[in-house]
């Protein structure tokens, strides 16, 4: 084993140690907001259920970390739970599918496409990448590449190899190897992945149950709702829905109580969520 593998070894070694200790760091500080959390969400559903009507609807936000559950359990927990499952789950794209299963054996989109080499990578191990190459009508053409390190003069040099050329036919849904490097890793890997869901698609779910529920969207780039008092009935399936596909999918309501501010707030982001769909409108005639 030479010193540069030795020392890379070393190096990672002791950024295994840094992440644990991050990690740990992290959830002391993130423990007493989440109790804190938790304990406003109880107080407020504690004094809705005192007076169903003095609750004007509910916000809604999710967790989806580390959410991975089949395709068909989540095509038989959607219809169970009374939704339209052809309108609310989404199609697996092959694309998709191959990216998830590349990356799910440790393969990271490449920061190199189209380039040979990188006079400023860092020390690090060598590590994989994925590149897409061709992405028709027809096929899917993935390159692996291997990033190489070594010391050169004035610094270090990192050089991309491609290890894997992987192609896949549209037509016949099949894979095909240049190779035989990591075949079987990824051939077992996209057998799972191309039926899989994870929180992309879960999430997707989510937000077509509350477009068909009409709730409006609180923030502008997303993850908060707003669902008015006639939908609390869909709304809650759709927390009993998450909590069926998987232990990990955490979809959390909170009551907005009927007072003059919450009101006004309402019809405040409702009204801008209404102008918006006619702005869309506007664009599309």
């Amino acid at each position: 084993m030479n010193v540069m593998a030795k020392s890379g070894k070393k190096s990672a070694a002791v950024k295994d140690a840094a992440l644990e200790t991050l990690a740990e760091d992290i959830e002391a500080i993130e423990a007493p907001t989440r109790r804190r959390d938790a304990s406003i969400v109880r107080t407020v559903e504690a004094k809705a259920a005192e007076n169903e009507q003095a609750v004007l609807g509910k916000l809604i936000w999710w967790d989806l970390t580390g959410v991975e559950v089949s395709m068909d359990d989540a095509i038989a927990a959607v219809e169970a739970a009374g939704f339209n499952s052809k309108a609310c789950c989404p199609k697996i794209e092959a694309r998709g599918g191959l990216k998830k299963a590349l990356e799910a054996i440790g393969l990271r989109a490449s920061p190199q496409a189209g380039k040979k080499s990188d006079d400023a990578a860092s020390t690090e191990e060598a590590r994989l990448f994925y590149d897409r190459l061709i992405d028709n009508s027809d096929e899917i053409v993935m390159a692996i590449q291997e990033r190489l390190v070594a010391e050169v003069a004035g610094g270090v040099k990192a050089q991309y190899v491609e290890r894997q050329q992987i192609t896949y036919t549209r037509k016949t849904k099949s894979l095909t190897f240049k190779t035989k490097y990591m075949e079987t890793e990824i051939r077992g890997s996209f057998a799972k992945y191309n039926v899989t869901y994870r929180g992309s698609e879960v999430r997707t779910i989510i937000q077509r149950v509350l477009d068909q529920a009409q709730a409006v969207v609180v923030r502008e780039n997303g993850g908060l709702y707003f669902a008015p008092r006639p939908t609390l009935d869909s709304i809650q399936r759709l927390r009993e829905l998450c909590g069926t596909l998987h232990p990990g999918a955490r979809l959390t309501t909170l009551s907005i109580l009927d007072g003059a501010t919450e009101r006004k707030d309402v019809q405040g982001f409702a009204g801008t969520a209404i102008k918006d769909e006619l702005e869309a409108m506007a664009k599309d005639v």
